[in-house]
C-alpha cells in the first residue's frame, strides 16, 4: 500500500474513533475533534452533544470560564495532565470562552513584555529602558505614519482621547516624538517622530523579539499561519467597528456586526 493510501486509511481510522464518542457527527466538528487531539494540553473537549446545549447565557459564559479556571489551578498545583478538568464546549458558549482566552493572552504578553523592560535596565542603551508596552506602540504608529494627526495615532492605538493624549505628552517630554500644527487643520496637531525616538524603537525591537518568540513557543509554522489568519480577520473586523461604532452602543455594534455574517 502506497505511503498516500496508508494515510487516508489513517483517516478512515480517525473518523471511526470520533463516530463512535459522538451523537451528530459532522465534517466540522471532526475537524475541531482532531485538533483537540492534538493540544498540548487537553484542557477541554469540544462535541457537539444534543443535552449540553441547552443552556441559557449566564449557564454558557459560566460553563466556559470554568473550563479554563479549573484547568489553571490544576495546572497551578501540579496535577497530572490526566487529571486535570475538562468539560464541553458548546456552541452556546463558544464566544465566552474565546472572549477569555483572548483576555489571557493579552495578559501573558504584558507580563512578558513587562519582565524584558525591568529584568536588567542596564542592558539599555536608550530611553527604551523606560518604555511601556503602549508607548512603545504609539512610537512606532508615529513612525509608520508620514506625519500622523494626533488623533489617528491614539484611534490606531485603539485608546480613548484623554489616556492616548497622556501617553503622547509623556513621550514629547521624552523627547521621541514632536507635535506640530496642522496646516491644513487649526484644530488638530500633526506628530513626528525624532532621530532619537527612532533609536529607542531601534533597541526595543531587539529585546522585544524575544516576547514574540516566547508566545510563539510549541507551536510549528503551520500552527501559527492558522492563528494568525484568524487574529488577522478578528483584527480588521474589530477594528472597523472601534474606528466607526465607536459611539454605538453595544447592541447596536453587534447587530451591525452580525449584518456583515
Amino acid at each position: 500500500m502506497s505511503n498516500r493510501y496508508e494515510k487516508l486509511k489513517g483517516l478512515i481510522d480517525l473518523w471511526g474513533e470520533y463516530e463512535a464518542v459522538v451523537n451528530n457527527p459532522s465534517p466540522e466538528s471532526f475537524a475541531l475533534w482532531v485538533l483537540q487531539r492534538h493540544l498540548p494540553h487537553p484542557y477541554f473537549v469540544w462535541t457537539p452533544v444534543k443535552n449540553a446545549e441547552k443552556m441559557n447565557p449566564e449557564e454558557a459564559l459560566r460553563a466556559a470560564y470554568s473550563i479554563y479556571t479549573r484547568a489553571a489551578f490544576a495546572e497551578r498545583n501540579g496535577e497530572p495532565a490526566e487529571e486535570t478538568p475538562s468539560a464541553f464546549l458548546t456552541r452556546e458558549n463558544l464566544d465566552d470562552a474565546l472572549t477569555y482566552l483572548i483576555v489571557r493572552m493579552n495578559r501573558y504578553l504584558r507580563f512578558y513584555f513587562k519582565r524584558v523592560f525591568d529584568s536588567d535596565k542596564s542592558r539599555f542603551e536608550t530611553a527604551a529602558r523606560d518604555l511601556s508596552l503602549d508607548e512603545l506602540g504609539f512610537l512606532m504608529v508615529t513612525e509608520q505614519l508620514e506625519n500622523p494627526k494626533k488623533s489617528e495615532v491614539i484611534a490606531l492605538n485603539l485608546f480613548e482621547p484623554t489616556t492616548g493624549t497622556e501617553i503622547l505628552r509623556r513621550l514629547i517630554q521624552m523627547e521621541l516624538i514632536t507635535q506640530h500644527d496642522n496646516p491644513n487643520d487649526k484644530r488638530s496637531k500633526i506628530l513626528n517622530i525624532t532621530p532619537k525616538g527612532r533609536e529607542v524603537i531601534s533597541e526595543a525591537i531587539k529585546h522585544v523579539k524575544y516576547v514574540g518568540a516566547l508566545m510563539g513557543a510549541g507551536l510549528d509554522e503551520q500552527q501559527k499561519r492558522h492563528i494568525n489568519l484568524l487574529l488577522t480577520f478578528l483584527n480588521a473586523r474589530h477594528g472597523r467597528i472601534f474606528l466607526n461604532q465607536r459611539d454605538f452602543d453595544l447592541t447596536e455594534m453587534l447587530e451591525e456586526a452580525t449584518e456583515d455574517e
